[in-house]
């Protein structure tokens, strides 16, 4: 992933603005250190790694030595952004829904809420929270940035990932997953 000064920069502002309570996976997002204009026009040049399948919505990532930062923005569906990550890249483990071909959702976050799966079926147990800010505006746009530490997916070097919601998939639905290193 492409890591230029400015992206580091921003990084370092944002990390140094959450407040760790409890533990290094239970962060809190400073709400005042970020804008709608700052997710809306992406100023840390996240990579873009899927849209939805008519372009509105958008999905970015970035990844650090020991985050993954997750960013949606576009037309996206309230209240439910799930964002699903197969961490041992077998579509036969974890939670299989409809949406992508080859995912098998070891884990998943619904806004703050970080959770496992328990089976293939709809069954979830909360691990814990993770650093979530959203902005709604009045023309009916999302945004949002999520923050999870990768100490949370355990020892791994790549995941496929993707975001769902009502009416929007990112990769499209019935397509492949996007797949994210993250060393």
């Amino acid at each position: 992933m492409k890591r230029n000064f400015l992206f580091h920069l921003v990084l370092v502002v944002l990390v140094l603005s959450l407040a760790v309570i409890g533990s290094a996976s239970e962060l809190v997002i400073d709400v005042p250190t970020v804008t709608a204009e700052d997710l809306f026009n992406n100023v840390w040049g996240f990579d873009m790694i899927a849209q939805s399948a008519s372009g509105e919505s958008r999905f970015y990532v970035a990844v650090t030595s020991d985050t993954l930062y997750i960013l949606a923005e576009g037309k996206l569906p309230d209240p439910y952004n799930n964002i699903f990550f197969d961490t041992d890249l077998n579509a036969e483990t974890g939670y299989h829904g409809y949406q992508w071909t080859d995912m098998g959702g070891d884990f998943r976050v619904t806004d703050a809420d970080f959770k496992v799966s328990t089976g293939r079926d709809w069954s979830w147990d909360e691990v814990t929270t993770v650093p979530h800010i959203r902005f709604d505006t009045e023309d009916g746009k999302t945004a949002f940035l999520t923050a999870i530490s990768l100490d949370l997916f355990g020892e791994i070097d790549s995941l496929r990932i993707g975001f769902a919601g009502t009416d929007v998939q990112m990769p499209p639905m019935g397509g492949k997953s996007a797949v994210v290193d993250l060393f």
